[in-house]
């Protein structure tokens, strides 16, 4: 009987993990490098990660075609500098950037 009760117990464990779900935070000099969290969530780190992958190649697209145009360096820097973080729904913001 006592080996069910584990076997029963890991199962809700494996269950409540996969269950967790993820955001991304936020931080950049704009707003004093003060983490924010996202408002869409992500099943797995893995997804969230990605997102902030291909949120990364877009400000990086953006910084570039504003340097094309002759934006001032401090927009640049401004708009280029933000940081992400992946963490559980429910985490509190990041301690380190």
């Amino acid at each position: 009987m006592t080996h069910w009760r584990l076997v029963f117990l890991i199962g809700m464990i494996w269950v409540a993990v996969a269950d967790e779900q993820y955001m991304i935070w936020t931080a950049s000099s704009a707003n004093g490098f003060q983490w924010a969290p996202g408002k869409r969530t992500y099943l797995s780190v893995e997804a969230c990660e990605q997102a902030v992958t291909r949120r990364q190649q877009r400000v990086a697209r953006e910084v570039e075609a504003l340097r094309r145009i002759g934006a001032e360096e401090t927009v640049l820097r401004t708009l280029g500098d933000r940081i992400y973080r992946c963490l559980p729904t429910g985490d509190t913001p990041p301690k380190q950037h």
